[in-house]
């Protein structure tokens, strides 16, 4: 089923499917909320001046160029995927399934219990606040920062951070605290099993 939408000015739009899949593009509104049981959500070219949410049971969501203050992602079992997204502020967490975030800038707060985080980035300009339970972490940048402050602790798992120049205060295999320059942004790594991996693509 396909439904079209006038363009006009609305201030909030929600959509909720039980069983069926979600393909949204070229939406405009004040907020906008998706909501799937069982079906995966598709997101491209969305742009809502305060917030956009995403909440999905067992399906996984996929966001494209999305243009918002606020955005938050909730999955239940689901993988969630980001890319080509400049947004302020960004939540996502999901219970089993992976997080992928691929050249999107905004200060983003990510959680996963036992799926994988992977984060691919031209520049740090962003602060990640980050929580695994047994999923690895894996945060790679196109470009050297000029500053960073990075905190990986983890119970059993290990880190690893392969940039050079590091001004290093404690370097184990299951705690990392380094920074470069004024050490910020931050990065912020929770782990109680799950790896780390910061690095650098052309180094």
């Amino acid at each position: 089923m396909t439904v079209e939408i006038p363009a006009e000015s609305y201030s909030s739009i929600e959509v909720k499917t039980s069983s069926a899949d979600q393909e949204t593009t070229d939406l405009k509104a004040d907020r906008l909320t998706f909501v799937s049981t069982s079906g995966d959500i598709t997101l491209d070219g969305i742009t809502a001046a305060d917030s956009v949410e995403m909440k999905l049971s067992s399906g996984d969501g996929s966001l494209s160029e999305v243009h918002t203050k606020n955005l938050t992602v909730d999955a239940s079992s689901g993988d969630i995927v980001l890319f080509d997204s400049e947004l302020p502020i960004i939540t996502l967490s999901t219970s089993s399934g992976d997080i992928e975030l691929n050249h999107v800038n905004g200060k983003a707060t990510l959680e996963s219990s036992s799926g994988r985080i992977d984060i691919l980035q031209e520049n740090l300009d962003n602060e990640y606040i980050i929580s695994s339970s047994s999923g690895n972490v894996d945060l790679q940048l196109d470009n050297r920062p000029k500053a960073l402050s990075v905190d990986f602790q983890s119970s059993s798992g290990e880190g690893e951070v392969n940039i050079s120049n590091l001004n290093v205060e404690t370097m184990t295999d299951h705690h990392v605290l380094a920074s470069i320059g004024n050490e910020i942004p931050l990065i912020d790594v929770r782990t109680s099993s799950g790896g780390f991996d910061l690095g650098i693509m052309n180094e």
